[in-house]
């Protein structure tokens, strides 16, 4: 009987449209969460996979020694696979030419990851997956042109001679760091001997590339941990922190924040449904209850009919959520170069618990509330709650509401953002009316004018106004934050890769050769940037440092330049900047001063090239590691550097046309290193351009979310003022006074509710620029105008129309269905 009743009860409300706002609100929840999550997951599954073909393995180490017999052994007992390279520096001649290059030697296991792509004799393209033929190399084409050479013939390596078999296009475990050394030619590890390069003391770096299981990884991790020394380098799969990986995680959060604020406004429609649904079922509960049905089975009853509303709303939401992720994915797919992984159980996870705290928080409060109520309180109208549940209630709610965000952001600083931001102006809101109206009005409803009867009104009414202000609030402000996130935040990263960003940079260059290429550059219409002198050191602070989690600053090497210049991108955070020769310490960038625990003032010791010297910390610097020009960890005036060894290191920008100036430069400058980023510019711009895409479509989906937060609090608030309007038009006021003292009434909550959003969505970007988005916070003035004048236009304007249906109505038929 309990199971009927409630699927006959769930379809009439259905066809009545009684549930239809709440079901929307559910279903657009689910919507947003599900397409949302769906799509970041694809995302994530091929960004590792990619990652891992970038990186070559699911882990890489790097070291100046090969592994001892002993590691190698407790390697071999984890079954991993694995493969070696050797990494190195000689000249390379070919019959017209010598030139200065990277040699990679490889195994027959490299690569584990991806593929060797490359360039063939009758210019066909193929993937390799092992090391070269015996007396062959693989060149890429820069170093090809360089030595004036062509595929089939032969080059000297040391005391070596090999052919060139192919063009080297790409291969994996090139790295994503903008300063990484590319490879230019690779010779198989059979052939390393007759080279006769490697003597005792020459600078070679061994790498070691491997993949397996995610506990066998955790296992090699620890391993390494143990043997790793100064120099050596541990990375694994998720540690892309390159301009791409940056590139993909902003967007990520992005997504993140424009599909949160969708979601927290259908949570508040959810809210205010329920309160309407409850109200609506009062009569029903006490006939109920006085034909003696007991608690039990009306709390089965409606636990039936709110899972049917569930499951109907999960199944379009998780249907619609499908649909809008496959429109992101459309908009994207220029970026993928193969189809999307499918995804994961997760996503699917996180809409169904998103479905639960949205019907937990926000609905089931109302309907304990609803079952809680005597048949004699209803029959009397006397519906008010309990001490208990004035406190309860709300706590339910607001707890609902900020696991909702952690939940599904797994962030806990962008949730506390939010809750926080929302709440606290939720508090001034509630201040603010109770300042202007808590003083008790005059008796008597002020019925002689429409402004003193709205005046009235928004005295008598203070407590509900408040909650309606909040919700207009809410609706507005996080629709201003999504409106800021698609202009000024997308703004500002477009900003930070400008139309010309540096895409070459010069490695290796002696202070011998920096005005002469300098004027090659001019020379050639290329403007030159600075030249940073650039070595290794490392720092000591009281003999040692180390962090909460157990590194020792000293253990790590570090990039320094020297340079009276504060370089671009660069920005002081606390302390000063080298104003002048006595200023002669050291600047370092905020990661480095966080990770190691270094303030202003510290006393340190850089240790270069053998050289101890002992200085301070003077500033730390906000660094922008996402522009594409030379950044350093370490910075330290010319004064105190001024006779150490060091190369050079540059960028400039090099259009299209004149490709061929990098390949002139280095035939004429042997020795200095030109790495070309053209690519990672190109995909990470390319990621800017279909992210503001795709969040069009999330601001369209939060202006909805809004539009169904506002037009539902508007709804709930005149059919409180239905039965006082009737009254009132029975005793002879006129449709002229009651419309315009209800539109001067909604028109001022709507002013205010306008520029408490400005407040909120000004509050809430400054903390989400400054530490989600690590950008410099900004004032937008643009908040104070749109704020306050969408509040007043739409609420007043929506207002308008729904008085119209109210007045519409006979005084008989509203106080009759009353």
């Amino acid at each position: 009987m309990i199971f009927s009743l409630s699927l006959k009860i769930f379809w009439r409300e259905l066809k009545s449209g009684q549930l239809n706002t709440m079901m929307l609100a559910l279903i657009l929840a689910v919507t947003c969460v599900a397409g949302i999550s769906l799509f970041t997951d694809r995302l994530g599954k091929a960004l590792q996979l990619q990652t891992a073909e970038f990186l070559g393995g699911d882990l890489k180490y790097e070291s100046n020694s090969q592994l001892g017999v002993s590691a190698q052994a407790k390697i071999d007992q984890l079954g991993v696979n694995s493969t070696e390279m050797v990494l190195f520096a000689s000249v390379i001649a070919s019959e017209n030419e010598m030139q200065f290059s990277s040699i990679k030697v490889i195994d027959k296991s490299y690569p584990l990851a991806g593929y060797v792509e490359l360039e063939l004799q009758n210019e066909s393209l193929t993937q390799s997956k092992q090391e070269p033929s015996k007396g062959t190399a693989w060149l890429d084409s820069r170093l090809i042109d360089l030595l004036e050479a062509k595929i089939g013939d032969k080059i000297s390596i040391g005391e070596g001679d090999f052919v060139i078999e192919g063009v080297l296009i790409s291969e994996p475990d090139r790295g994503s760091n903008n300063y990484a050394f590319a490879p230019k030619a690779i010779i198989g590890k059979q052939d390393l001997a007759r080279t006769e390069i490697i003597q005792p003391g020459s600078r070679v770096r061994y790498a070691y590339l491997f993949t397996g299981a995610v506990d066998e990884i955790e296992k090699l991790q620890n391993i390494f941990e143990n043997l790793k020394r100064p120099g050596d380098r541990i990375t694994l799969v998720n540690d892309n922190e390159g301009s791409l990986g940056r590139a993909v995680k902003r967007s990520s959060s992005f997504f993140l924040l424009g599909s949160l604020l969708a979601v927290l406004m259908s949570a508040f429609t959810i809210g205010i449904s329920s309160q309407k649904f409850t109200r609506r079922h009062l009569p029903y509960v006490a006939i109920l209850k006085s034909l003696g049905t007991s608690a039990t089975e009306l709390k089965l009853l409606y636990g039936l009919i709110f899972l049917w509303l569930a499951l109907f709303s999960l199944f379009l939401g998780l249907s619609s959520g499908w649909i809008i992720q496959d429109s992101f994915i459309d908009i994207l797919k220029s970026y993928f170069p193969t189809e999307l992984p499918k995804p994961g159980i997760k996503p699917f996870f996180i809409s169904s618990i998103t479905l639960l705290l949205c019907l937990v928080g926000f609905v089931y409060p109302n309907i304990i509330k609803l079952l809680g109520i005597s048949p004699l309180s209803i029959l009397r109208r006397d519906t008010s709650a309990t001490s208990i549940s004035k406190y309860l209630y709300p706590a339910v709610a607001l707890t609902s509401m900020f696991f909702l965000l952690l939940i599904y952001t797994e962030q806990l600083i962008l949730s506390a953002i939010l809750f926080v931001s929302i709440m606290a102006i939720a508090l001034i809101g509630l201040s603010i009316i109770l300042l202007l109206f808590g003083k008790r009005a005059e008796h008597g409803l002020g019925a002689t004018s429409p402004i003193s009867l709205a005046w009235s009104e928004l005295h008598r009414r203070k407590y509900t106004n408040s909650i309606q202000v909040l919700a207009f609030t809410v609706a507005i402000g996080l629709s201003l934050i999504a409106l800021i996130a698609r202009t000024d935040l997308m703004s500002t990263w477009e900003s930070s890769v400008p139309e010309n960003s540096p895409n070459n940079f010069a490695i290796n260059i002696s202070k011998e050769e920096v005005q002469p290429i300098t004027t090659f550059l001019k020379d050639n219409g290329i403007e030159p940037k600075p030249f940073y002198p650039i070595s290794s050191a490392k720092l000591q602070k009281d003999k040692t440092a180390i962090n909460e989690d157990g590194e020792n600053i000293s253990d790590r090497s570090f990039n320094i330049t020297w340079t009276e210049t504060l370089p671009e991108n660069n920005s002081i955070k606390d302390g000063e900047w080298f104003l002048n020769s006595s200023n002669t310490g050291l600047s370092i960038s905020d990661e480095i001063s966080s990770r190691y625990l270094l303030k202003v003032g510290d006393q340190v010791k850089i240790t270069l090239q053998g050289v101890e010297i002992e200085t301070y910390v003077q500033s730390i610097r906000s660094v922008n590691w996402e522009s594409f020009s030379p950044n350093f960890f370490v910075i330290g005036h010319p004064k105190m550097f001024k006779d150490s060894p060091s190369t050079y290191i540059t960028s400039f920008f090099i259009p299209e046309e004149k490709d061929a100036t990098a390949i002139e430069l280095i035939s004429k400058f042997r020795t200095v290193s030109v790495l070309s980023i053209d690519a990672i510019i190109q995909q990470v711009t390319e990621i800017i351009n279909q992210v503001s895409k795709a969040l069009e479509v999330i601001l369209g989906l939060t202006i909805l979310s809004a539009s169904f937060l506002t037009l539902s609090t508007l709804q709930d608030g005149f059919n409180l003022r239905m039965h006082q309007a009737a009254v009132l038009r029975t005793l002879g006021a006129s449709k002229n006074l009651l419309q315009r003292s209800i539109f001067l009434e909604f028109s001022f909550l709507g002013l205010l509710s306008g520029l408490l959003a400005a407040l909120l969505a000004q509050t809430g970007i400054y903390f989400i620029e400054t530490e989600v988005f690590e950008v410099e916070a900004s004032f937008h003035t643009n908040l104070w105008l749109i704020g306050p004048a969408v509040g007043f236009v739409f609420i007043s304007v929506s207002s308008f129309f729904l008085l119209r249906t109210t007045i519409s109505k006979s005084p008989k038929e509203i106080l009759f269905n009353a």
